[in-house]
């Protein structure tokens, strides 16, 4: 991502931001002067996160599509988006033998179809502009498959895989894809 200085001003949207790793990222970004748009189901959580770090709430379920394009439409009536972070996500561990297809498809809408649909929303804005960052939250568990992850891992797979089509179709444009995953 970029510098504190780069970020002062910058819109930023934050998925997930309501809890962990959503909310530690707003409390960064917030620190470095980012104008923080943040993104949460719940209206009271994010709500008190965007008290806290200064940024505006926006309730919306990230992996609803109605959702996601009357939040896309929402934000840039107040201008362009600079970076989006997806954070948003689920975490449920169960053996593939033990895995519900609600848990299964909790996981993939959570972790796969949210950031999908939110850098689908958003990135036809940076392109036009010639610039912005779509960071992308992803696991160890994309990288290695542990015993009784079958859920979450297909899910961050998939964000992995994502993330990799997206950077290769983002080359020259001056639209920056990363995704952050631990090592394993």
């Amino acid at each position: 991502m970029a510098s504190s200085a780069d970020l002062a001003g910058r819109r930023v949207v934050v998925s997930g931001a309501s809890g962990g790793i959503g909310h530690a990222v707003a409390r960064r970004l917030g620190g470095a002067g980012a104008a923080l748009l943040l993104v949460a189901r719940r209206a009271g959580p994010v709500e008190a996160v965007a008290a806290e770090v200064g940024g505006t709430a926006l309730t919306a379920d990230a992996a609803d599509p109605a959702a996601v394009e009357a939040l896309r439409s929402r934000v840039e009536t107040g201008g362009g988006v600079h970076v989006l972070v997806n954070a948003a996500g689920a975490f449920d561990l169960a053996p593939v033998a033990e895995t519900d297809a609600d848990m299964f498809d909790r996981m993939i809408r959570g972790n796969l179809t949210a950031p999908f649909l939110l850098t689908r929303a958003f990135l036809p804005g940076m392109l036009a502009a010639g610039l912005g960052h779509v960071v992308t939250i992803g696991s160890v568990a994309g990288r290695v498959a542990f015993p009784g992850n079958g859920a979450y891992s297909a899910s961050k797979f998939g964000v992995r895989g994502l993330h990799a089509v997206l950077d290769r179709e983002l080359k020259g444009t001056g639209v920056r894809a990363t995704l952050v995953e631990a090592a394993a």
